[in-house]
Formats: C-alpha cells, sequence, structure tokens
C-alpha cells in the first residue's frame, strides 16, 4: 500500500522549531547582552496585505518539486501569516512564515537551540538554525531581519525521505526558499 503524505508533518516540524526557540531563551547570561549586532538591512520591508503563498512563484514552487496545491494559514509556532509548500514526491515540505511581532534578536546565537549561524540573503541580515535529526527527518531554518519586529522564516524539511540530503543541503534549500521569498517581497512597490 502507498504511503499517505501527512500534511500535519510540517507543522509538528514549525512546532518543534519553536520550541527550540522558546525553551533557549529561557534565562540569561552577560554573553547574551554582549552578541554582536547583525549588520543592518538594506531597506525595510512591508508585510501588509502579503500572502506567503503569493510569495514562491508556480515556476519557483516547480524547481523546488512543490507538487502539492498551498494554502494560505497561520503558523502555530508564531501565530503568523504562513504557507507551507509540499512535494510528495521528494517527501519535503517548504514553508514561508511572516513574523510581524518579533525581531530578529529572538534568533540569535543562544536564542534557539541548535546550531545557530550569521547569514546574509540578498543582502538581509539573519540566522540559521538546525538541530540534529535523524537523516530523512531534517530541517533548517532561515530568519531574516525584513524590519524592527518583522522577521521572514523560511524553512526546509525532510519528511522521511528514502534518500536523504545532507545537513548542509537541507539548509542550502532553506536559504533558496528564503532568497526566493526575498526576491518577491524586495520587487513589490
Amino acid at each position: 500500500m502507498p504511503a499517505v503524505y501527512d500534511r500535519r508533518r510540517p507543522l509538528v516540524a514549525l512546532t518543534i522549531a519553536a520550541l527550540a526557540i522558546g525553551l533557549a531563551g529561557c534565562g540569561s547570561s552577560a554573553a547574551d547582552s554582549e552578541a554582536p549586532k547583525p549588520p543592518a538591512r538594506p531597506r525595510e520591508l512591508a508585510f501588509d496585505n502579503v500572502k506567503p503563498c503569493g510569495l514562491l512563484s508556480q515556476p519557483q514552487q516547480g524547481e523546488f518539486g512543490v507538487d502539492q496545491a498551498a494554502e494560505d494559514g497561520t503558523s502555530p509556532t508564531f501565530n503568523a501569516p504562513s504557507c507551507v509548500f509540499v512535494s510528495q514526491k521528494e517527501k519535503v515540505s517548504l514553508s514561508v512564515v511572516l513574523v510581524a511581532d518579533r525581531g530578529i534578536a529572538e534568533f540569535a546565537p543562544g536564542k534557539a537551540t541548535g546550531q545557530t549561524d550569521a547569514v546574509t540573503v540578498a543582502g538581509f541580515p539573519g540566522y540559521r538554525v538546525r538541530t540534529d535529526q535523524p537523516a530523512g527527518e531534517q530541517f533548517c531554518t532561515v530568519h531574516l531581519d525584513a524590519a524592527p519586529d518583522r522577521v521572514l522564516t523560511a524553512a526546509y524539511n525532510e519528511e522521511g525521505r528514502d534518500k536523504p540530503l545532507s545537513k548542509d543541503e537541507v539548509c542550502q534549500r532553506a536559504t533558496k526558499v528564503a532568497e526566493a521569498a526575498l526576491g518577491t517581497l524586495t520587487s513589490a512597490k
């Protein structure tokens, strides 16, 4: 009997990521206040009237292997507008979330569980977070500084892949999702 894809799995991965962020944020230290500030963003991005599913064009979705219809929704992790794109064939999901109630500092090293690295995507500074997950179940999240108290979050998740990707490849793909979404946001007037 063929495996049936469970559309809740991407939500589970996002919930795990949120728990990791929330749990790591407990407590503080002098090191937290001394963390280096990320570079300045090239401009502020507005999220007003932006539909997350509209941030990846059909051709871009095709490049990621998306083969299921996507719907705008609300991220249970961030209680923010989101879209989950699914490739049932590739057993992966990718998501875009428009977080409008916290700034990029909430995702800095020491604030999230997992390996957190500074990244810059199309000039926008941010952080990439990845945790140790079993092969075929890995995920990577990229959080970019869109404006004060606005963060563009993009994730790439393996959903039980038969041929798992390397951790680096999962994060490269998450970065490409962020780059594609940024391209749409920055081209909007």
